[in-house]
């Protein structure tokens, strides 16, 4: 038996979704079941200190980009897995992400 996997892959773009929860709800349903959905998006790690500096998130390069719409962080991730039926495959810690559509 042969296998085909449908698989979407967004590079720096689910940062633009303007609608977040349809432009998501669009994407899953691009893919079949048991397709992969693989995103990179810088991912925000507010309870990491990389220094002392209080200000830092409001100086970041990513966040501060006018096209970026939507931050992601681990917690939203988790919430996008269960809403979506998505099984986490791998996930870097810091922007590649690679899901399996459950259903």
């Amino acid at each position: 038996m042969i296998v085909i996997f449908i698989h979407h892959s967004c590079i720096e773009v689910v940062e633009h979704f303007r609608d977040a929860l349809p432009n998501w709800q669009e994407l899953v349903d691009l893919v079949k079941t048991n397709g992969l959905i693989l995103v990179n998006t810088q991912i925000y790690h507010p309870e990491l200190k990389h220094d002392e500096d209080e200000r830092k998130f409001e100086r970041w390069w990513y966040k501060n980009d006018p096209t970026h719409v939507g931050i992601y962080c681990d917690k939203t991730l988790a919430l996008l897995e269960v809403k979506f039926g998505l099984e986490r495959l791998y996930f870097d810690n810091i922007k590649t992400i690679i899901w399996r559509k459950r259903s």
